[in-house]
C-alpha cells in the first residue's frame, strides 16, 4: 500500500526532531492524498509537535470523521484537545479510543490520562 510508505518517513523525522523536514514530507503527501486519514494524522502529529494545536485539531477531527474505527486517531485528537484545555472532549476521545481497542499501542497512556482526571 502506498500511503503507509509515504507517511512512515514523517514519523521517523518527528521522532528524530526534524519537524521542518517532516512537515514538508507530510504536506506533500497530504497534497497528493488529501482524503487519506493516515496522512492527515501524520501532518497533524507534526503540527502537534510544533505546538500548532489548532491546525492539528482540524486535521485530527477530519481524520476521525474519515476513519472513525481507528483508535490512534481518537487518541491523537484527545491529546490535542487536552493541550487546548478541553478536558471533557479529550476524555471522550480517549474513552472512544479505548472502546475501539482496549489494547491499542497507546492504550496505557490513555488510561493514565483518564485516571488522572478522575482523581481530581
Amino acid at each position: 500500500m502506498l500511503v503507509p510508505l509515504i507517511i512512515w518517513p514523517g514519523f521517523i523525522l518527528i521522532t528524530g526532531g526534524d519537524l521542518q523536514k517532516a512537515w514538508r514530507l507530510a504536506e506533500m503527501a497530504h497534497t497528493r492524498f488529501p482524503q487519506a486519514p493516515q496522512i492527515m494524522d501524520t501532518l497533524g502529529w507534526v503540527y502537534y509537535h510544533s505546538e500548532s494545536y489548532e491546525r492539528a485539531l482540524s486535521l485530527f477531527t477530519k481524520a476521525v470523521d474519515l476513519a472513525p474505527g481507528d483508535p490512534l486517531l481518537h487518541y491523537h485528537l484527545g491529546l490535542t484537545q487536552t493541550r487546548q484545555g478541553d478536558v471533557l472532549a479529550a476524555r471522550t476521545s480517549l474513552a472512544k479510543a479505548l472502546e475501539l481497542d482496549p489494547n491499542f499501542s497507546e492504550a496505557d497512556k490513555a488510561r493514565e490520562m483518564i485516571a488522572g482526571w478522575e482523581r481530581r
